[in-house]
């Protein structure tokens, strides 16, 4: 039987090829049906008992067939009950996955905190006055907290649970896609929107092979975690080459000639409208580099923990990644010429986030030398005096803003990503080391 499962993925590919060959998006209403034929027959026939609740889950990707028909199928205009009656069918499939987690897992507070700060400041920022009404303003922040509690509680489910890393993809692709029907649909930036029938699909599947997983898979969170702490290193490497390569080819497709890093703070490249022409090619570089950074941090964050002994210790280094996951979502949600507050607002929690850390390392970590430790320590304060002293000075009017802060602030992030190389380095000595403190990731 468990050939015929797994042959059975070929029936939404199908239907998948038809629509692109074709041009005819009827072809997918076939997709969804054919998951929940595939889930179905898993669970029937699958080497472990059925699930705790796993009804839930299955009734989660099938009430996102409501959603699809009124969103997709129909295609309900904004300002239309049709609309809100889709956003109706992707909440009731929210609340199924929400009670299916409940039932393996917790809540995350952490990815709770991260995503309620970065999110409700696009929602009350930009949604909210783009809106055409105050009911579809209302379940779209219904929703939208709906999203954030099911992906919170996918990423706090336990590591017990087979299709765990499934989970979290797939409902982290449905929330992704649900931030770009925001930025595409609502706020009509039409690149944004390309991405939305991607990643939609990519969470379906996703949610369909954690359900697979889940009823002829097994898993060890031990072993989760060993392949977790050696991972998570390259993911910062990866990560950091990915955002310089985004925010140096925005610095190369800015309108109006090269950009002057001595000149301008590197957010200049996310502004709406750069040089007179809006939503510039160097407008979304910029905001995949900051996507690339956050999904970074995430990974990578609570890896850091193991440089540390203490408890409190570990839990401060997860919740100031968390801040700075915020602040990197607030800037990339608000760009600097739509509101200078809220986009500072953003870049102070990032860095607050990244400083907290910094600091618990530097004071506390054993697996560090401590001219190491002192030397960064140093720097990084020196800088940031330095950094501040020229802000002030220009408020005062004593000096002009540049060179100075944006130098700085160049040196800053070139600081950072120095010291998040050698933490990355001194994971993977450890793992190697064979001495590593398994956490809970």
């Amino acid at each position: 039987m468990a050939h015929v499962i797994h042959a059975l993925w070929l029936l939404p590919a199908l239907f998948l090829g038809l629509s692109v060959s074709s041009g005819r998006f009827i072809y997918l209403a076939g997709f969804t049906p054919s998951l929940l034929l595939l889930v179905g027959l898993a669970m029937a026939f699958g080497r472990r008992p059925a699930l705790c609740h796993w009804w839930l889950a299955f009734g989660g990707l099938a009430a996102t067939m409501i959603g699809d028909y009124f969103l997709a199928y129909r295609g309900a205009r904004l300002d239309s009950l049709q609309f809100i009656f889709g956003i109706c069918g992707f909440s009731l499939a929210q609340c199924c996955w929400i009670g299916f987690f409940r039932a393996h897992g917790r809540l995350s507070w952490k990815c709770a905190l991260g995503l309620a700060l970065g999110i409700g400041v696009l929602y009350g920022a930009r949604l909210v006055p783009a809106a055409p009404g105050a009911l579809l303003a209302f379940f779209i922040g219904l929703y939208s907290l709906l999203s954030i509690i099911s992906f919170s509680s996918a990423c706090g489910l336990s590591d017990r649970l087979p299709g765990k890393s499934a989970w979290i993809v797939g409902i982290g692709a449905l929330l992704f896609s649900d931030v770009m029907i925001g930025l595409g649909a609502i706020l009509k930036i039409r690149y944004w929107g390309r991405w939305i029938g991607g990643t939609y699909l990519l969470a379906l599947v996703a949610v369909t092979l954690a359900l697979v997983q889940g009823a002829h898979g097994t898993s060890c969170g031990h072993t989760r975690r060993r392949r977790y702490l050696r991972w998570s290193p390259w993911g910062i490497f990866a990560g950091a080459l990915g955002s310089l390569a985004c925010f140096v080819a925005a610095a190369w497709r800015m309108p109006g000639g090269p950009y002057q890093p001595t000149r301008r703070m590197l957010s200049y490249l996310g502004r709406i409208t750069l040089n007179g022409q809006q939503y510039a090619p160097s407008h979304f570089l910029f905001g995949f580099g900051l996507i690339i950074a956050v999904l970074a941090v995430a990974i990578f964050y609570p890896a850091l923990g193991v440089l540390v002994r203490r408890r409190w210790q570990k839990e401060l280094i997860s919740w100031s990644g968390a801040v700075h996951c915020a602040g990197l979502l607030i800037i990339f949600f608000v760009p600097e010429d739509l509101s200078m507050l809220l986009h500072n607002a953003g870049c102070s929690l990032a860095v607050a986030g990244a400083a907290v850390t910094a600091w618990v390392i530097c004071c506390y970590s054993q697996r560090l030398g401590v001219k190491v430790r002192i030397g960064a320590l140093a720097w990084m304060l020196a800088l940031t005096a330095v950094f501040c002293t020229f802000l002030l000075l220009h408020k005062l009017r004593i000096c002009p803003f540049a060179p100075y802060v944006p130098t700085c602030q160049k040196l800053l992030i070139a600081t950072y990503l120095t010291w998040l190389a050698g933490l990355a380095i001194a994971l993977l000595k450890t793992h190697k080391k064979g001495s590593v403190a398994h956490t809970k990731t």
